[in-house]
């Protein structure tokens, strides 16, 4: 098929079929950015076939708008099963057409070697399997996402949790103190995506520029860098709401932070927020405590300031007492995850490290009713006017006459059992005190008030890639 009797004289197109195949398949396939399939081909050649150049004030005008006419349809049909196809076999009935005028060049040749698919991959990409081709043609196959919740409660103790927090990166299903735990290893990180967090309200977060930062410590060298020595790799927007500041990082790159090149390995993530550039401060979220009065209301006294108000919210970990199973109910009251209100009055002992709490531990220190007699080098105690079996358990610790005995049974409201002899004199209407006490004991208070949560989707390439 020869079109040169549709050029004007003045044109110089001599163009078969096959050339026309050609340029229309080569600015198509660059177009689309992939080989076209069987199906893609069999329209070209159709739009070829029946599309007279007459009309058209140039070649260039007519290639045009077959490559216009043939993307737009190849967008609109359902293709094939994705299978490539030579187009060898296509351009035989093209090339017949053509053929007297061909002479021996065979330009199909030259269609072959820009379309035929059989190259080998290893020689063409450097790699040999169709999960590397994915790497490099399609690499959102090979990334990986990791939602982690970084909470401070959990964070390490190397530091004193009020301008930075730090966690090390665990692949154990085993969760600890100290660590953040995602099932597969994570390296090869190129992007973290950050989500809304609250943070406790502080008076150096409350800037002019109502703008806060968070920075990831141990990728500094891939934050932006600002005077005043700040790092900053995600901004977000504040509100103040009561005791806390709402943070939204949607409208800075919508909270994602991606890596100019990926980060290899990942061992421990150190959290710290400024006010976008000053380093935000917060009071300090934990302190060692004892127990400094029992009774319907429990008084306890940290060892360091507080900085707490009524109703706040306070997780106890770590209380006991010298008998664990029988007052499991008072403990777990205590040491519930979910914690407990406080009450900071000013009729405490110290206000500045005391608060009261709604728990009655009444009954693990207190004196008994009647009293007992006891005889020297034997196990049995006699009461008179007592309760024994209302009073005490198994396991409980009476003080007599001074000395500590730990409780083997209670047989009646009137005696009871050591478990060791008694030691003292023998004698009767002695006095007798439940002290279930642990001395010395002391127990962790989180201060739950300052509790930070920061939720964040990690990218990385899958490690059976690399």
């Amino acid at each position: 098929m020869d079109y040169t009797q549709y050029v004007s004289p003045n044109e110089s197109w001599n163009m078969k079929t096959v050339d026309i195949m050609r340029e229309v398949c080569g600015i198509a396939h660059q177009d689309i950015g992939r080989r076209l399939t069987k199906s893609e081909l069999e329209l070209i050649k159709r739009n070829v076939q029946k599309t007279s150049p007459r009309g058209f004030q140039s070649q260039k005008k007519y290639i045009e708008h077959l490559v216009k006419t043939s993307v737009r349809e190849i967008s609109r049909i359902q293709l094939d099963d994705g299978v490539q196809y030579d187009i060898h076999e296509m351009q035989k009935t093209l090339m017949r057409e053509d053929e007297s005028q061909q002479g021996a060049g065979n330009p199909i040749n030259q269609v072959l070697n820009t379309f035929n698919p059989r190259i080998d991959i290893s020689g063409f990409l450097g790699v040999k399997t169709m999960r590397d081709i994915s790497a490099i043609v399609a690499p959102q196959t090979a990334i990986k996402q990791a939602l982690i919740v970084l909470d401070t409660r959990y964070r390490s103790t190397d530091t004193d949790g009020t301008s930075l927090f730090r966690w090390s990166l665990s692949s154990s299903i085993q969760t600890t103190t100290g660590s953040v735990n995602n099932i597969n290893p994570i390296r090869n990180l190129v992007s973290i995506l950050a989500y809304p967090i609250r943070i406790p309200y502080s008076t150096s977060a409350d800037s002019y520029y109502s703008r806060i930062s968070m920075n990831i410590v141990e990728f500094n060298s891939q934050a932006a860098i600002m005077n005043e020595n700040g790092y900053i790799h995600f901004m977000f927007r504040q509100r103040r709401d009561g005791n806390f500041i709402e943070l939204d990082p949607s409208y800075f790159n919508d909270g994602r932070m991606e890596f100019a090149t990926p980060i290899n390995a990942i061992n421990t993530l150190t959290i710290r927020f400024a006010n976008p550039i000053q380093t935000i401060s917060f009071k300090e979220d934990r302190s060692n405590a004892t127990v400094f009065q029992y009774g319907s209301e429990t008084i306890i006294r940290t060892n360091n300031i507080h900085n707490l108000n009524t109703g706040d919210l306070v997780i106890f970990s770590d209380f006991t007492t010298a008998n664990s199973s029988g007052d499991y109910v008072v403990i777990g009251e205590i040491n519930t995850n979910e914690g407990v209100n406080i009450d900071v009055s000013n009729a405490l002992p110290n206000p500045a490290t005391d608060f009261s709490i709604d728990i009655d531990t009444s009954s693990l220190f207190a004196a008994g009713a009647g009293t007992v007699a006891v005889v020297i080098n034997t196990k049995v105690v006699v009461g008179t006017g007592t309760v024994f079996q209302s009073f005490f358990r198994s396991g409980d610790v009476v003080v007599i006459a001074g000395n500590k005995y730990t409780i083997a049974s209670v047989s009646s409201d009137t005696q009871m059992t050591l478990r060791t002899d008694y030691g003292g004199i023998t004698a009767s209407g002695l006095a007798y005190t439940k002290d279930n006490r642990v001395s010395g004991m002391q127990f962790l208070c989180y201060f739950a008030s300052q509790r930070i949560f920061i939720p964040l989707m990690l990218s990385y390439i899958d490690a059976n890639l690399s």
